[in-house]
């Protein structure tokens, strides 16, 4: 099952309950953050009114995204394997710095 199916419901719903609470807060509330470090709620609404992908279109990118982070952690987690091997196979050190694999 794609990602995108199983994250699609929990989004309806946050989307649902933001536009809520957009629709009840009065306009001169969008200035209102929860936290120093969140967005306004004004700055919240815009973000939300203003997307230029499809909902479909945005989990397509966020899986792309997810694959590309997994394949990076995936090719370091080879390259640690791969010294850890050379470490205990090699006895001089010169012949180890030249055959170790540093990203």
């Amino acid at each position: 099952m794609p990602i995108a199916d199983a994250l699609l419901p929990e989004f309806d719903h946050e989307m649902a309950t933001t536009r809520r609470l957009l629709e009840r807060l009065p306009e001169a509330e969008f200035a209102w953050k929860p936290h120093d470090r969140s967005m306004a709620l004004g700055q919240l609404a815009g973000h939300i009114a203003n997307r230029d992908l499809s909902v479909g279109e945005m989990f397509d990118r966020y899986e792309g995204f997810m694959y590309r982070q997994w394949l990076r952690v995936y090719m370091r987690t080879q390259t640690i394997h791969h010294n850890k091997e050379l470490l205990q196979s090699v006895g001089d050190d010169r012949e180890l710095l030249a055959k170790l694999h540093v990203y």
